[in-house]
């Protein structure tokens, strides 16, 4: 029954999500400010011009932040039913980089895509501009003085996109990020896993400490580490909690998550609630929530996932 605990707590880690770092550029903070909200989509509207004839004029604008890593944030945009354009944020040594991607329904690129440019200066952590790179210019002559603008206003909850050409404004369209659409799907997975637990400290020390290390199969391929804390009494009640962070593939969706647990065995009786912490989700996984179920048959492990993601526009 011991056995039981300890290898019922597994998964754990001990890393939780980076707070912000004012030592950063502010490009990077930028970059870091829109991550924020990955996973979620808002709605907009066109602020300029207001030309009836302009196709994005009057149409729905919603924007989706729906992939992040540690270096590109992808924003697909739909205008209306159209849902041809993807906004790509890169951050490199090099600075921040933006580029417009326009694809055919058939996902085939289009003519005019990829088209976009660097940072023009510092900025700021709220704001940054963009000026048509050489690409740009030699794919789209007109555009070649091209300057867009992003800014997220926290004091108004907004983000803006403005595009300026020869020093004019030429469009602006403006997102509340207070009425966000965060719709999600609740999802089953299942499958296997394999744990290794290595005691750290003295065989006397309590609560004991181990430290974890597990593969994930199935529905979840992959890996995570962390770490535990267990106690048992004369009676032979015991206790736990653990923390781990997994890193893989979830259903298709790469990234990691942080998964809590707490356990409990009254006079052989086990309770174990083994939750997703919120907020712990990053790039595809950012949303994430859910419990997870533990199960020991035969020697072999394996687990039923249900969990919530927001929905991919």
């Amino acid at each position: 029954m011991r056995y039981y605990l300890a290898s019922a707590a597994l998964l754990l880690s001990q890393s939780f999500l980076a707070l912000g770092d004012e030592s950063k550029k502010p490009n990077e903070q930028f970059f870091q400010s829109l991550k924020k909200f990955c996973g979620q989509s808002f709605e907009g509207a066109t602020e300029f011009p207001q030309n009836a004839d302009h196709p994005m004029v009057g149409k729905k604008l919603l924007m989706s932040v729906s992939a992040c890593s540690e270096s590109e944030i992808r924003i697909p945009l739909q205008v209306g039913e159209d849902k041809s354009r993807t906004w790509i944020l890169t951050l490199s040594d090099k600075g921040l980089l933006l580029k417009h991607d326009h694809r055919h329904p058939d996902g085939t690129p289009d003519k005019q895509t990829n088209y976009g440019g660097w940072t023009t200066a510092e900025g700021s952590a709220s704001r940054q501009r963009f000026a048509a790179d050489e690409e740009t210019a030699k794919l789209i002559p007109e555009a070649a003085t091209n300057v867009w603008t992003l800014e997220i206003d926290a004091e108004k909850q907004q983000f803006t996109y403005a595009l300026e050409r020869n020093a004019a404004p030429r469009y602006k369209a403006a997102f509340n990020l207070v009425s966000q659409t965060k719709e999600k799907k609740t999802m089953q997975a299942k499958g296997t896993f394999e744990v290794q637990m290595t005691p750290q400290g003295a065989k006397e020390d309590v609560p004991g400490r181990m430290s974890l290390e597990k593969k994930f199969f199935g529905d979840l391929e992959a890996a995570s580490k962390g770490e535990m804390l267990a106690a048992q009494t004369a009676d032979g009640s015991a206790g736990y909690v653990a923390m781990e962070r997994v890193n893989g593939t979830l259903q298709g969706r790469k990234g990691s998550f942080l998964l809590q647990h707490s356990g409990t065995m009254t006079r052989g009786a086990p309770q174990l609630l083994v939750t997703v912490v919120p907020d712990s989700g990053t790039d595809q996984l950012v949303g994430l929530s859910g419990k997870m179920e533990i199960k020991l048959a035969d020697g072999k492990h394996s687990y039923e996932f249900e969990y919530k993601l927001p929905i991919a526009h």
